[in-house]
């Protein structure tokens, strides 16, 4: 599954200091181009990033509340940093693990790693020939 994100959450947040839990929480809109979803046959979803592979019962709660179709470790950061220069990002996601799937996050992780990477330049690639094509709007 390959997935055009529309926002970037950050679901990993346990600060347990009143006032200072509050700077844990954010939340960014990402940029889609209008018509590449479509033309380039992308799923819409979430990104909800966390800054551990594995995904704790915490995590999960999070991941639920803010309807989250793939967790990562980068992307919110990535737009957070890109807000400050009103700079849109573009996020693609591949997914290489099932966060409720039988196999160990790691198992599944290696497992999938090949896949996942290769529906993903394969979609990126699109992407670009998209842009190219239609520019950004």
């Amino acid at each position: 599954m390959v997935v055009a994100c529309e926002r970037a959450v950050f679901h990993d947040r346990r600060i347990p200091l009143p006032g200072f839990d509050k700077m844990g929480v954010g939340e960014k809109p990402l940029f889609l181009p209008e018509g590449m979803v479509e033309e380039v046959g992308l799923e819409v979803g979430v990104v909800s990033t966390g800054n551990s592979l594995d995904c704790s019962s915490e995590d999960e709660e999070r991941m639920v509340e803010s309807g989250a179709r793939v967790k990562d470790m980068e992307c919110a950061a990535i737009a957070w940093t890109c807000s400050l220069s009103q700079t849109p990002l573009i996020a693609i996601k591949s997914v290489t693990d099932i966060v409720d799937g039988p196999k160990s996050t790691s198992e599944e992780f290696l497992a999938n790693l090949q896949l996942a990477s290769t529906n993903l330049a394969d979609a990126l690639e699109k992407v670009v020939v998209f842009i190219c094509k239609n520019g950004i709007n």
